[in-house]
């Protein structure tokens, strides 16, 4: 069960808070808290934080928590100390320091109820170093995601139908990721044609199978040791990039499915020189640019597995919020560096240079962008492909709508965080 406990003064967007009622009436593994103004506590999962006095001792503040077996007193025991630090910090900023005292005393009853979440815009939480459980608001959302995701089913509004699996949401999201195949996929047409829409959905499947790898790559970022189940970075990483390589493939076959004579599948490849001269002029310069050379040389160093050494672990487990490393082998580490550079993302992906072995990279952040980074160029790509070839992946009968409503794919996306 994830425990998220909302800042009851931070501004929240109506759509995460419309979202995180929906969340308190459904069991989805997520125990939404909610403070109210007094002892009435009429739901489960409701408190109210009493402060210093004769209740709690005089000394200590407490927390009033309404639970399945009843109304449980709890103590916050660290409350003074710690009120009195964001009182003192607020004064010294130049904030207002009677509210920052009574936002701290929000945050120590957050504790006491064993928040896994804390979501808050809370500027001094947010800032220290050990406020584990503190998120802003919108990466509180992607925790409530990922969380879900790894269950096997997200809820995305009130409503059954605002129920979908795991499945589901990778393909929405990879939708939203990709909006040129909302043209393609909304043909009403079923006959036969070249295939190149067939091969968009492909592309847009191995999408979906990158969200897949990164959602294992942040849980096991968050785990403290090695358990059952979850994969190492190393391996996530792979993942992620193979799925890319992989729909950059199907988009190159879908590219040569609308060609007037198109080419044998053996020479079908973006990194083919005969099959660029082929391709429309349109789609040659998308892939010609630098920033899309660069991203397939990025994708090729790491999908070494095949051809060089895997990609190793830099850092075992750790306590706290210490990302775990991965290593690129020193053989790859040349023509991955030149990429970096010329993406500008050196200092976010690169840790370590570790001379003579290889170079230490962040896992998590290199993953989010490259699958942002990829999805908006194959984006390009899809909108080069003629709106009348092939046929719609789409069964007639199959159930589309949770692909097509705005709302709960704007949902879906605050749950991804990207």
């Amino acid at each position: 069960m994830l425990r998220v406990v909302v800042d009851p003064q931070a501004e929240l967007p109506d759509i995460v808070l419309q979202y995180l009622g929906h969340l308190r009436k459904i069991d989805q593994g997520v125990r939404v808290f909610r403070r109210v103004p007094g002892p009435d506590l009429p739901e489960v999962g409701d408190y109210e934080v009493i402060p210093p006095g004769p209740e709690t001792g005089g000394e200590y503040a407490g927390v009033r928590e309404h639970r399945e077996t009843g109304i449980a007193l709890i103590g916050v025991p660290y409350a003074r100390n710690n009120v009195l630090a964001a009182f003192n910090w607020a004064e010294h900023e130049g904030f207002d320091p009677d509210a920052a005292r009574a936002r701290q005393l929000d945050a120590e009853a957050a504790r006491s109820l064993n928040a896994d979440v804390y979501a808050t815009d809370n500027v001094f939480l947010l800032n220290r170093r050990n406020a584990h459980s503190a998120l802003a608001i919108l990466d509180a959302m992607a925790v409530i995601g990922l969380h879900q995701r790894a269950r096997g089913r997200v809820v995305l509004d009130g409503s059954l139908d605002g129920l979908v699996t795991t499945w589901q949401a990778e393909m929405m999201q990879s939708r939203v990721l990709l909006p040129g195949t909302s043209a393609l996929f909304a043909e009403d047409t079923r006959t036969p044609g070249k295939g190149a829409v067939r091969l968009v959905g492909a592309a847009t499947q191995r999408l979906g199978k990158a969200l897949s790898a990164r959602d294992k790559l942040l849980l096991s970022s968050l785990q403290r040791h090695r358990s059952f189940g979850v994969d190492a970075p190393e391996d996530s990483i792979e993942r992620v990039v193979v799925a890319l390589q992989g729909m950059f493939d199907s988009l190159a076959r879908a590219v040569n499915a609308c060609l007037p004579a198109p080419q044998p599948a053996h020479y079908v490849s973006f990194g083919s020189k005969s099959f660029r001269r082929q391709i429309p002029p349109e789609t040659r310069l998308i892939i010609a640019e630098a920033q899309f050379t660069a991203l397939r040389e990025v994708i090729s160093a790491l999908r070494n597995t095949v051809h060089h050494e895997p990609v190793g672990a830099a850092s075992d487990d750790v306590n706290g919020r210490v990302e775990r490393l991965v290593t690129l082998p020193r053989s790859v580490a040349e023509p991955f560096n030149l990429a970096v550079e010329q993406l500008g993302r050196r200092e976010r992906w690169i840790a370590h240079d570790l001379e003579p072995y290889g170079l230490a990279l962040r896992p998590t952040v290199l993953a989010q962008d490259l699958i942002e980074a990829a999805a908006s160029i194959a984006n390009r790509i899809i909108e080069t492909v003629p709106r009348d070839q092939g046929a719609s992946t789409e069964r007639p009968g199959e159930r589309t709508d949770w692909l097509n409503d705005p709302l709960l794919l704007k949902v879906n996306r605050l749950l991804y965080g990207i």
